[in-house]
């Protein structure tokens, strides 16, 4: 990723796979269940959203879903990540956010926002995000690890380009270069901190495997999504209802602007590196990076 934001490589294709992905969920939803549907009915007050934002989300027309990747045995997020639709502009863009961003929750915690959720579940993610960062995120789509471990099992597992620095945190792996990862190799892969710039080259890495994982996904037949979409589903929690699901899936469909653009937070020279009680925080300065935020989700 360039010092703030790109555009993926793969974008051209996203649209409609997010497109299609919704609509087969919904699909095997109703039939088999096995998705968790969690709603959540707090206010707007209790969910970290004021009055500025509500106003600013229905002049931008943009909505915004809390994506999470959770590490079952550390109980926290180990990825985070913000979606936003804008339905006036028609296309999608994707937020990463550092997991070792300090956000203060006690002398006595670990101060990293990817623990929010390890305190308060989706619904504490969500809110020490939208006050964070001044949003307005009301939904979140979370994914345990296992599921994308399934998932790229499912494809046939995933062509990656090894150093030898990698190899030896990548169970069963004894050789360096371009080789077909499967599903545990692939997570093993993704979350690897110890070999460049420590969780900037992790995020690196997640951005090269889910291009993967879309390249793969393109070039299947849509008939081959069920299949492929019930193996994981289990694995998936999300407080948007089916019917939301089918109106996204609408409005992606019929997006014309085909590509998604990216944006890490925090942005290049507006943090540094911390240890406190021997733990390591990303210190980050706010006014800049709510600034730059929400230059890229609203176009301000």
């Amino acid at each position: 990723m360039g010092k703030s934001k790109g555009k993926s490589q793969k974008g051209k294709i996203i649209l409609g796979i997010f497109a299609i992905l919704f609509i087969v969920i919904f699909v095997l939803y109703k039939s088999t269940n096995k998705m968790k549907y969690k709603d959540i009915k707090l206010p707007d007050s209790e969910l970290g959203i004021n009055e500025e934002m509500i106003t600013k989300e229905k002049d931008k027309n943009v909505t915004n879903i809390l994506l999470l990747g959770v590490d079952d045995e550390e109980n926290a997020s180990d990825s985070m990540m913000v979606i936003s639709m804008n339905k006036d502009k028609g296309n999608l863009k994707l937020t990463s956010i550092m997991r070792d961003s300090y956000i203060f929750f006690g002398d006595d915690k670990v101060n990293k926002i990817n623990y929010a959720y390890h305190y308060g579940g989706p619904e504490l993610s969500i809110k020490t995000v939208n006050e964070n960062y001044d949003l307005d995120i009301r939904d979140y789509v979370k994914v345990d690890f296992d599921g994308l471990d399934n998932i790229i099992d499912g494809l046939g597992g995933i062509e990656m380009d090894i150093t030898s620095e990698e190899v030896p945190l990548i169970k069963g792996l004894k050789k360096h270069g371009k080789q077909t990862l499967t599903g545990s190799q692939a997570v093993d892969y993704s979350r690897i901190r110890k070999v460049g710039t420590n969780d900037y080259g992790r995020t690196d890495r997640q951005r090269k495997v889910m291009q993967e994982i879309l390249g793969k996904l393109s070039g299947m037949s849509v008939t081959q999504y069920p299949k492929l979409i019930s193996s994981f589903s289990e694995y998936v929690e999300t407080s948007i209802s089916t019917t939301e699901l089918l109106g996204m899936a609408s409005k992606a469909s019929g997006f014309k602007n085909s590509s998604m653009e990216e944006l890490r937070i925090p942005i290049d020279g507006t943090h540094k590196d911390e240890y406190i009680d021997d733990i390591f925080y990303l210190k980050w300065e706010r006014e800049e990076n709510v600034k730059a935020i929400h230059n890229f989700i609203y176009g301000e």
